[in-house]
């Protein structure tokens, strides 16, 4: 039999399909051919395939750093139970069960090993994984061998150090579902991959409808939405794990069928939770960002951002899971501007990271993330097109499929009032926070605007006449036309002008905002 009859009895035999969704047989051949290769495909595009059939073709042991024990051991149990021998190794391993495991590879017992990137480090481990025989190295979540990716982990670093110790260069192949321009261009360049064929499935999910709303009250919507979609079957992501368990206690009150899921949780209750949702038990998942990678579960109908999500390769993955039976599915993304404050901490708080110059460039990376979030979060334009846009993807015209585009907006000249906030701005020297900004603007004297004698500027109380929701209202619309731009100073959102903003204080140039 030839290569591709080969390919199509183990995808039969293993997985159970006659043929190959698109890209799988190409990066399978490459792979073959002891070529690199850099897949960026979508939740549910079928990467594992693309080097789970290579893995049973080459000779040797094929070797798959992954992030997640847990992410690890569904792999390994999928893949003994479809009849490919895999094990996964963890910390908590003994050492007899680790010795094992190691000489069953040696006698190539297994063509799949799984570790942890972490345990690449440890010479404990490495002396063991520099005795097999590795045909291919592949690294599941490559984007996390970036400092723009959305998961940084510095233990990815060290993978390409590891594979110069190898006495032979295997083959690498790097897989991801979300990486910007930027981010594939680290994934080759960290991890040392050569002559590397990248192939993109394409960002766009037609059959997903997004949404961004600002309600008054985020339970109140939340269990609308539910209620609406009671037989469905969807996840709530939560930013943090108190959030995550105050979301739950509140579904469950109000006769939900839900469960939770995020680190802080036993094993054994999340495995419990897991299994409860995907069997249908329950019907909401909520979870912080634990939940989700290698989750299978294709009627996911339709998933909810409690609260604002850290970044764009975020968000894209998280509400990549809903629609995976190619069925309509909606994403609906909630927030307020505590959000973004309580983002800022969570960014700010990476005290995992050891290496205090990488924990430096990660905060400064991440804050720029959140801000094109935030953007979004206010952004007047199709949504679908701004996301694709991330990714290096142009659309001309508008999708039809979000709610910017289901909804009718006025365009507005707001010159005058963008040159009173901006002018405030300047008057406060730049470095009040967003709510003092328009306390200043409403004339309203808090502690913080007497202390700083900012009552007695021109500007204070030049927009009383409005309310404070029309004067925020006014300030994200600067800011998503780029008049102002919002930085981080000790958990405060501080609001700076933009060097667009001067040709407008200076009456040069008339500014146009859309408004429903």
């Amino acid at each position: 039999m030839n290569n591709k009859e080969i390919m199509l009895k183990l995808l039969k035999k293993h997985f159970g399909y006659d043929s190959f969704k698109k890209g799988q047989e190409k990066i399978i051949n490459t792979l073959l051919s002891k070529k690199d290769v850099l897949c960026v495909m979508p939740t549910g595009g079928g990467k594992s395939v693309c080097f789970q059939i290579p893995a049973l073709m080459l000779d040797g042991i094929t070797v798959v750093v992954s992030p997640l024990i847990s992410l690890m051991n569904d792999q390994t149990k999928s893949l003994n139970s479809k009849g490919i021998s895999a094990v996964s190794i963890s910390g908590k391993q003994e050492y007899a069960a680790l010795k094992t495991v190691f000489k069953d590879a040696a006698e190539n017992k297994y063509k799949i090993l799984y570790i942890s990137p972490e345990k690449l480090e440890n010479d404990n481990y490495t002396s063991y994984l520099l005795s097999l025989d590795i045909s291919m190295i592949v690294i599941d979540e490559a984007h996390c061998v970036s400092q723009w990716g959305q998961s940084f982990r510095p233990s990815y670093l060290k993978i390409r150090s590891f594979i110069s110790k190898l006495s032979k260069r295997p083959v690498i192949s790097a897989f991801t579902a979300t990486a910007s321009v930027v981010v594939r261009k680290d994934i080759i360049n960290l991890l040392g991959l050569t002559n590397t064929y990248t192939y993109i499935a394409g960002f766009d999910r037609p059959n997903i409808y997004y949404s961004i709303i600002s309600p008054k009250n985020k339970n109140t919507e939340l269990l609308s939405i539910i209620k609406n979609r009671f037989a469905l079957c969807g996840i709530v992501y939560c930013s943090t794990r108190f959030m995550t368990d105050k979301v739950y206690d509140f579904l469950e009150i109000n006769n939900i069928p839900v469960v939770k899921y995020h680190a802080g949780m036993t094993d054994k209750e999340r495995t419990q939770a897991q299994n409860a949702f995907l069997s249908g038990e329950k019907t909401v998942m909520t979870a912080t960002v634990a939940f989700g990678m290698g989750i299978d579960k294709p009627d996911i109908s339709y998933i909810v951002h409690y609260n604002m999500p850290l970044s764009f390769e975020n968000y894209y993955q998280e509400t990549g899971r809903a629609g995976r039976d190619g069925e309509k599915a909606e994403c609906i993304m909630m927030y307020n501007d505590k959000d973004l404050e309580t983002n800022q901490k969570i960014i700010s708080n990476c005290e995992n990271i050891k290496d205090k110059s990488i924990q430096k460039k990660l905060v400064k990376s991440s804050l720029k993330k959140l801000d094109k979030v935030y953007r979004f979060c206010h952004t007047k334009k199709c949504l679908r097109n701004e996301m694709l846009a991330f990714f290096g993807e142009y659309h001309i015209s508008k999708c039809g499929k979000c709610s910017s585009c289901k909804i009718r907006y006025q365009q507005k000249n707001i010159t005058l009032s963008a040159q009173k906030i901006l002018s405030s701005v300047a008057r406060t020297e730049q470095r009040a926070p967003l709510s003092e900004n328009i306390y200043v603007l409403k004339g309203i004297k808090t502690p913080y605007i007497v202390y700083n004698k900012f009552d007695t500027l021109s500007t204070f109380a030049i927009m009383q006449d409005l309310k404070v929701s029309q004067i925020r209202i006014l300030i994200n619309a600067l800011i998503n036309l780029g008049y102002l731009r919002i930085r981080q100073n000790k958990h405060r959102i501080i609001l700076q002008l933009t060097e667009n903003a001067v040709p407008v204080l200076k009456g040069e140039k008339e500014v146009f905002a859309e408004f429903l």
